[in-house]
């Protein structure tokens, strides 16, 4: 190997020695880096689950899950904590409860939340509420078969919900009312409305009498179902008082509570049967408010009025009241009404809000 060789040789050694102790560098910066932020997770769960407000503010928020931790410990009165709290909790509920009109009272009557109670909106298929209200009321025997006659008035949307019964079928009433207040068939409206009173035109004459009876003066109806027609509407406060009124009816909790039936429709003397299942969001479990026991309900959608809702829960020694009209959802926006009265803890914990959030929130640009 000669003198250039051996240079070139020795060059080359030293550009290896370099890039490995470059590699060695870049290695042990990078294991650095990941120690680092290893260490930094460990100090912010740490945080996470510390106590960073002093004194008793500690055990004030302590039963409220904390998600994020945001705020450095620093001193806050009570109130600060408390009001900052409530004040983000009303912010999240009002953005969240979008209905035209809401009405919410107690057994005494006491008006716990309202918005727009007076507001005409077309009721749906909560107008079914009232058609059952006549039927208990004008039905001595509701076992008793009754012969279903010409029906009309309850096909005019193609999206109509029918039991597809037919004339000369027999059928109880209260098989009807079932069918009627869980899948809300509307022509087993019409079968009620016809037997009741010998025409759908009658039968609304029937209703709206009762309606002024009740005090429901924003109201008017057209038909026993609930399909479309600009004469026919109600209001929140109104569907309030009508749900007071059916929940004095004994049949209408029955059926509100009965998970599933067998109804039995007579056609040309032969029994045919069908098993109904209620479809009660609330009955059935998907919705819930903690501490309050779902008594029965009814809800209602049309394009015109999107989704509304009246119903009634018990609990706490008291009776609640409650009608949602015009909103993406009625039951959940009931759900989310009654947490927001009468349960809040559960409203908190179904937003998965945070507490030192909300202090930043008020007190920071955001």
């Amino acid at each position: 190997m000669d003198k250039y060789e051996r240079e070139r040789y020795q060059k080359k050694k030293e550009r290896a020695l370099r890039r490995r102790k470059r590699q060695q560098r870049q290695l042990i910066i990078m294991i650095s880096i990941v120690l680092l932020l290893v260490l930094i997770l460990i100090l912010l769960l740490v945080l996470r689950k510390k106590k960073v407000f002093a004194r008793e503010e500690s055990q004030y928020l302590a039963e409220i899950p904390v998600y994020y931790s945001l705020i450095d410990a620093r001193e806050v009165s009570k109130d600060e904590v408390g009001a900052a709290i409530q004040g983000y909790y009303d912010r999240q509920f009002y953005s969240r409860f979008k209905v035209g009109g809401a009405y919410l009272t107690d057994q005494n009557d006491n008006v716990l939340y309202e918005k727009d109670a007076h507001a005409r909106i077309y009721p749906a298929s909560t107008t079914k509420l009232m058609t059952t209200v006549l039927a208990l009321e004008r039905t001595s025997d509701l076992d008793a078969l009754i012969t279903v006659k010409e029906l009309y008035g309850c096909y005019d949307d193609p999206e109509s919900m029918l039991l597809y019964l037919e004339e000369g079928d027999q059928i109880s009433m209260r098989d009807l009312l079932y069918a009627l207040l869980t899948e809300s068939y509307n022509d087993c409206a019409c079968a009620i409305a016809m037997e009741v009173a010998g025409s759908i035109e009658a039968f609304a004459d029937l209703m709206n009498q009762r309606a002024a009876e009740l005090g429901m003066n924003d109201t008017h109806y057209m038909n026993p179902h609930g399909l479309y027609d600009p004469d026919h509407y109600t209001s929140a406060y109104d569907l309030n008082r009508l749900v007071r009124k059916v929940y004095t009816l004994d049949v209408f909790r029955e059926l509100e509570q009965t998970y599933s039936r067998t109804i039995t429709i007579y056609r040309w003397g032969e029994p045919m049967e069908l098993t109904i299942d209620n479809s009660s969001f609330f009955l059935n479990g998907d919705y819930a408010v903690p501490g309050l026991k779902f008594e029965g309900g009814k809800t209602g959608y049309i394009d015109e009025s999107l989704s509304s809702y009246g119903s009634v829960f018990t609990g706490n020694g008291n009776t609640y009241y409650c009608a949602i009209l015009h909103s993406v959802d009625g039951p959940y926006m009931t759900n989310l009404l009654l947490d927001y009265i009468l349960a809040p803890d559960a409203m908190k914990e179904l937003l998965e809000m945070d507490p030192y959030l909300a202090l930043w929130y008020e007190n920071y640009d955001y």
